[in-house]
């Protein structure tokens, strides 16, 4: 017997596991911001170099008198952002309507690079690009911010899930969700670009750290034939993503919309110390004595009481009285890499979270370059789109279908819309190519919620936060890339959207190798996790229960005639 075998004694579905969703989704809006503001905050401006002398003439005129016109990668003539006449324009007095009239400069007069710059601020009123001239030869810089963030993702990954799988989840993600507060209100207010920059890295490593952390913990209370519904619930949270783009319409300073974005971390942050340690996870570890008072105090909450003489040793067995004091033997990333089962599951699903990262962040944050039309309209129908159909397609591929299928037909659909938009760009037709976008961004909307979900659900408890945290680093090397991917436009203009479709593609088909979880009994052991998808794995959890501890895994478990049930 296990934590799931214990679950309905506590009230199963009950209002504890209510209120555990709810501080979920009272979070998920503020840290969803996070990996979508880099689009606001270090918007492109369109720009020019600053003439101080001609500053009393109108935008038009002064374009037409001191910017050299020169062509672009699509062969069109348009004034350039980096460069101005080299003229004396002190000396040449004030200019008239009759001299702007009769402008014709000479094809042979020499440019020179700017020395300072103006900005359009019809559409933000300041950003990063603003505010750092990250412009010309610092274009370079402007992709910074979003690595910065990808590398903090990267981190935040891999370490949280070590250390929440070291000491605790409760009080890992609290942490996590503190520096993440402070970290974005910090990078709001630093007036250096390189100290912004390291900020921002913190950010990203305290928010997947909360999230993924967090994600594990909901995985844990919730019974199993109720985590369909939970993560349904999980989802209609989706929805106050798009509150930013409101936001971002209505403050178009930068420095404002992070400020407001960190202010808004506040309710989740005091909901988070409102919620007790993961008794699952303490079962696990042998903390028995906490998880009975844990037990308690769930059970206390949905309303049900317990008996006096409720012991929680009959729904675990511990190999000797020194587990039962905590000293049981700490799993590591290693494990996962152990056995045969398991080291396939553990590759294929690191394979899963690069597409899904890869494809994500590749689509939202070159947005502006993937989808043409107008920024704010783009984010908004995405969004909206996302969130809409996210709640339909969701409820089909979290009640209906298996986990298997949907992951992987939702990646093959997502590959293909890019790909298909290559062409279609030649008829420059933008309708299509914005629905297009806005099915691969409906997609990949569901399969943020099913990879936590599924990932979560292939690994034991023991190194559930190790395994989706190191998967989630792995897919962050994806993220690291995504800035850069517009720059294989200047190859040709199509192979953004076939190396951004392709990936998903190959993944999707790679995910019908690994086993189905849905509905299935969490295994709690590596011993459990090996056998998980197999027929001796159903027996056993029907008739034994859990099988043994971490200790008993010197190496690989399984002979020759294990019947397989789903994975190869």
């Amino acid at each position: 017997m296990g934590f799931d075998d214990l679950i309905p004694d506590l009230g199963g579905f009950g209002r504890y596991q209510i209120f555990s969703l709810l501080t979920f989704m009272i979070f998920f809006g503020p840290n969803g911001w996070q990996h979508i503001i880099t689009v606001f905050i270090a918007g492109r401006i369109p720009h020019w170099c600053n003439v101080p002398e001609l500053e009393h003439l109108n935008h038009s005129t002064f374009l037409h008198i001191a910017v050299p016109l020169e062509e672009n990668q699509y062969g069109e003539a348009v004034y350039s952002q980096c460069r101005v006449y080299d003229f004396n324009y002190s000396s040449m007095g004030n200019i008239t309507a009759e001299d702007v009239a009769n402008w014709k400069p000479n094809g042979n007069i020499s440019t020179r690079k700017c020395s300072g710059y103006i900005y359009d601020t019809s559409k933000f009123s300041s950003t990063l690009v603003s505010q750092y001239d990250l412009v010309c030869d610092r274009n370079w810089l402007y992709t910074l911010a979003a690595s910065a963030f990808m590398a903090g993702l990267f981190c935040g990954a891999f370490f949280s899930g070590t250390l929440a799988d070291r000491f605790g989840r409760q009080r890992i993600f609290s942490i996590m969700l503190m520096l993440q507060l402070l970290s974005t209100l910090g990078a709001a207010l630093v007036p250096n670009y390189a100290a912004f920059l390291v900020l921002r890295g913190f950010v990203g490593l305290s928010s997947l750290g909360t999230y993924q952390t967090l994600m594990a913990y909901i995985l844990e209370v919730i019974p199993k034939e109720a985590r369909s519904k939970g993560f349904f619930i999980l989802m209609l949270g989706r929805s106050a993503r798009g509150l930013l783009v409101l936001w971002a319409y209505f403050i178009r300073s930068h420095v404002h919309l992070q400020i407001m974005a960190s202010l808004c971390f506040i309710p989740a942050l005091i909901a988070t110390f409102l919620l007790s340690e993961s008794p699952r996870w303490l079962m696990a570890t042998g903390r028995l004595k906490e998880a009975e008072k844990v037990c308690r105090r769930i059970a206390r909450i949905n309303g049900v009481k317990l008996p006096e003489n409720f012991n929680i040793n009959k729904f675990t067995e511990v190999e000797d009285e020194t587990a039962s004091d905590g000293n049981k033997k700490n799993a590591t990333l290693f494990d996962l890499f152990r056995t045969p089962r398991l080291r396939k599951r553990t590759i294929l699903s690191y394979c899963l979270w690069f597409s899904v990262v890869f494809f994500s962040y590749g689509l939202g944050l070159n947005i502006e370059k993937i989808i043409p039309g107008d920024i704010y309209l783009n984010m908004f129908l995405m969004m909206f789109v996302n969130e809409v159909g996210s709640l339909v397609i969701g409820y089909v591929a979290l009640f209906k279908l298996k986990r298997r299928v949907v992951v992987s037909a939702w990646l093959i659909i997502a590959g293909i819309s890019v790909v298909v938009m290559a062409p279609v760009l030649l008829l420059n037709i933008s309708g299509i190519v914005i629905a297009l976008g806005l099915i691969a961004s409906v997609v990949v909307a569901n399969l943020w919620a099913l990879v936590y979900l599924y990932s979560g659900e292939l690994f034991p408890t023991v190194v559930r936060t190790i395994g989706m945290g190191s998967g989630s680093s792995v897919g962050r090397l994806g993220g690291l890339i995504t800035p850069q991917l517009p720059l294989l436009g200047e190859i040709w203009y199509g192979l953004p959207y076939i190396v951004l479709g392709i990936v998903p593609i190959v993944v999707g088909v790679l995910v019908l190798c690994l086993p189905e979880t849905k509905g299935q009994r969490l295994p709690d052991t590596l011993e459990e996790a090996e056998l998980f998808g197999t027929a001796e794995y159903n027996n056993r959890g029907s008739e034994m229960g859990a099988l043994t501890s971490i200790n008993k895994i010197p190496g690989p478990v399984l002979n020759n005639n294990v019947q397989d049930n789903g994975e190869p």
